[in-house]
């Protein structure tokens, strides 16, 4: 079995390969090596992410004083929240999160940020797939080839 990254990288740049869309052996190959390149950025990118969120995780979770860095903003945030939310439920759950011990907020803090990176950067790669997609049929359609 394949892993996830090799069938990001390679499918896309396989399909290209195959597709009637695209035109000419050359426009799929020019294709293809653009879906490459988009794979590899993206999973580089993803590997990257997932490397800083691990390192700061593990800094955060085996130093108190890291721990506090972090969990400061969330304090303020949840404080703010506090302030601004009228809901009592909304409030009693923003009290417990506020009464977490640091090292939970701060890991909490990071696991979000880091989801959100992640989520970004997939979505930047599937966009960036569709592009070049679009592109090189649309290159095939101007030359004439395309059936």
């Amino acid at each position: 079995m394949t892993s996830f990254a090799t069938q990001a990288i390679l499918g896309p740049t396989i399909a290209s390969l195959a597709s009637r869309e695209k035109g000419s052996f050359g426009n799929r190959a020019d294709c293809a090596g653009a879906h490459l390149k988009n794979g590899l950025v993206t999973t580089a990118q993803t590997g990257l992410a997932a490397a800083a969120v691990g390192g700061t995780a593990y800094a955060v979770a085996k130093n108190g004083n890291v721990a506090k860095v972090f969990a400061k903003p969330v304090t303020s945030i949840v404080d703010m929240f506090q302030k601004s939310i009228k809901s009592p439920k909304a409030n009693a759950i923003l009290k417990k999160i506020n009464n977490l011990p640091g090292k939970t907020k701060a890991l909490g803090l990071i696991a979000a940020v880091g989801l959100t990176v992640l989520g970004y950067v997939g979505k930047n790669g599937i966009y960036k797939m569709g592009q070049i997609d679009q592109k090189y049929t649309d290159k095939a359609k101007m030359q004439g080839v395309m059936s």
